[in-house]
């Protein structure tokens, strides 16, 4: 049963490289019990920036109560997305904790 307090994955969507593409993305949409807590969010995660900086494109938007999430990297660097990703579903599940608790 799904709780309104916490974010749900609407939309997920991966474009897998082929033999002519370099690129690798990741989108998908987080939706929260409002707009509020989305921002909170997106701020909160926009002070921790990526650790693969140089390797990882992280962009993140507020669409309503909607967190819009996309990553983008080479094929080559599959393996250190995966582990942003992880870590980044890591915060999303601290930030809702904590805002859970604060109300």
């Amino acid at each position: 049963s799904e709780s309104k307090d916490e974010p749900m994955v609407i939309t997920s969507e991966l474009t897998a490289p082929d033999s002519s593409i370099n690129s690798v993305e990741l989108k998908w949409k987080l939706r929260f019990p409002s707009e509020r807590y989305a921002s909170i969010t997106k701020n909160t995660l926009d002070v921790d920036k990526e650790v693969f900086d140089n390797k990882i494109q992280r962009i993140i938007q507020v669409e309503k109560d909607y967190l819009l999430i996309s990553y983008t990297c080479h094929k080559s660097d599959v393996k250190n997305m995966r582990s942003a990703v992880s870590s980044f579903f890591e915060s999303i599940k601290l930030i809702s904790e904590t805002m859970k608790e604060l109300g």
